[in-house]
């Protein structure tokens, strides 16, 4: 798994700030800065990656302390790759609305909360 600059590699996302998303590559972690996702202006990363996706990225540097840093544009359309991880959802028959699956306490809260309303 020894990786150099220049080279594209599948990462993981494991999280997503508002100045770009940070990934893992086996025991090495990284990211990509909203400035290397796109060549057009990107509002919301969210729109492009979640966590848990996988995408294919170009090393642009690797720090001493192994943290790459990385670009998504700079990759070429022939390596170009992106897998959403599917995710779960759940229906509150209550509403009949389509949610997307919360961390348990928050979806305990709301059932508690549905008591009273």
């Amino acid at each position: 798994m020894r990786i150099k600059e220049n080279d594209y590699i599948e990462v993981t996302i494991n999280d997503i700030r508002y100045y770009g998303v940070f990934f893992k590559y086996g025991k090495l972690s990284g990211m990509v800065h909203v400035s290397e996702m796109s060549d057009e202006f990107v509002s919301n990363i969210r729109e492009i990656l979640s966590p848990g996706d996988k995408a294919v990225v170009k090393v642009l540097k690797i720090e001493k302390n192994g943290f790459i840093r990385a670009s998504l544009k700079q990759v070429p359309e022939d390596k170009a790759k992106i897998v959403k991880t599917p995710r779960e959802v759940f229906i509150d028959h209550g509403a009949d609305t389509l949610l997307e699956k919360l961390p348990s306490w928050i979806e305990n809260t709301l059932k508690e909360m549905n008591q009273y309303v």
